[in-house]
């Protein structure tokens, strides 16, 4: 999995810190603040869960930061305590599910917080995704198009081909697709599942 999470953060005590937690599976490739400078940020040692971002300076009470968080990394995790070996996230060529105990994206105080959002998840175009929060609609394609190439010369235009002689339509396996999910109201969102469309 490759993700990008942009969060507001809200403070409640005057800091310089923000803890989150993230899968310690992801490997976090950057922080920065909204205009984009990075940030330093440590895994803590005893709980690789946890992930601490130093501000450039404290943030007021009542005060609010924008991280924006770079992450990757396989994504098979197991709960911890009473639910261990519960299988929580799993992404492969087939599917996936993403719940939200798996900590896929950086969390505040879970499992208490509840926030509003927009998420948006790629996927091939075999696939389809379900999850928290309203749909903002069909998936979009966010495959990178090639315009043809211009004719050179007293190059002619081929007659058009008959329905029958049609190229089949493209394969849906090249396609990448972009499911977008809004969650207005404040809840525990981020549970997410990839199947094949059928």
């Amino acid at each position: 999995m490759t993700a990008q999470a942009k969060v507001d953060f809200a403070a409640n005590e005057p800091s310089r810190v923000v803890d989150v937690e993230l899968s310690q599976t992801l490997r976090v490739n950057g922080v920065r603040d909204a205009a984009g400078k990075p940030l330093g940020y440590d895994r803590d040692e005893n709980s690789p869960m946890k992930l601490q971002v130093t501000l450039p300076d404290s943030v007021p009470a009542g005060g609010k930061v924008t991280l924006q968080f770079e992450y990757a990394g396989p994504l098979t995790t197991r709960g911890t305590s009473s639910d261990q070996g519960l299988q929580l996230a799993h992404i492969d060529k087939d599917g996936g599910y993403l719940l939200l105990p798996a900590r896929w994206f950086p969390l505040t105080d879970f499992p208490t917080n509840r926030y509003t959002g927009v998420f948006q998840i790629e996927v091939p175009g075999t696939m389809t995704v379900a999850g928290t929060g309203t749909s903002t609609g069909a998936p979009t394609s966010v495959t990178p198009r090639i315009s043809p190439a211009r004719a050179i010369g007293n190059s002619r235009s081929a007659a058009p081909l008959s329905p029958s002689a049609a190229p089949p339509p493209p394969s849906m396996e090249n396609e990448r697709m972009l499911y977008t999910f809004r969650v207005e109201k404040p809840e525990a969102a981020g549970t997410f599942v990839v199947a094949p469309c059928n």
